[in-house]
């Protein structure tokens, strides 16, 4: 059974709405980072609204599905999300202008007195660390299921953009990603944020 375009249109209404609440806190201040934030929400329900279009067009899960079921959903996901953008670049989300602030507030964040804590907590699961498999780090980019997957402090969430469920910031190596749990899926990244 898959979704309607009129369920997947409510969805994504119900999804911006909630996300114009989330970000609030990280758009205060200049005009110029309230803009940066709003477009930065408008790209996430974008692609969101693309990731719920490509998965109504897949048989919904059973509530008892197997995890069988469930990595071949999830793979199917992430092969189709990939095809519908297949011409995604690095900065198609994280645009220069929110990968300025969210850099910075990562920085400030991993340096000074008292950081060291959320550095530590920084490479815990990180992959290039744990060395456990290997993670490419590339748009649309398959995020292997049986990779450790980083910590990210809370202090340092509630520095960040908030996210919508299943979209996630993760660190890999020095770079952060967004990495949609989904489907498995590196959606976009910052380079060498990790001091």
């Amino acid at each position: 059974m898959t979704r309607t375009a009129r369920e997947n249109d409510r969805f994504c209404a119900r999804a911006l709405a909630l996300f114009f609440v989330l970000l609030l806190p990280f758009g205060t201040g200049t005009a110029a980072s309230k803009a940066a934030a709003r477009e930065f929400q408008k790209r996430v329900i974008d692609y969101l609204s693309l990731r719920n279009r490509v998965e109504g067009q897949l048989p919904q899960l059973k509530k008892d599905a197997s995890a069988q079921e469930i990595a071949l959903h999830r793979q199917l996901l992430g092969e189709r999300i990939r095809a519908a953008r297949s011409g995604a670049r690095r900065g198609d989300i994280f645009f220069p202008a929110i990968r300025r602030q969210i850099a910075t507030a990562i920085r400030s964040e991993l340096r000074g007195p008292g950081s060291e804590t959320a550095r530590v907590t920084v490479m815990e699961g990180n992959p290039k660390v744990e060395g456990q498999a290997k993670v490419e780090v590339e748009v649309n980019r398959t995020y292997p299921h049986a990779a450790p997957v980083s910590s990210v402090p809370p202090t340092l969430l509630l520095k960040l953009p908030e996210l919508p469920k299943d979209l996630e910031y993760r660190f890999v190596g020095h770079d952060l990603i967004l990495h949609d749990a989904k489907a498995s899926l590196i959606v976009d990244y910052i380079k060498d944020v990790v001091p």
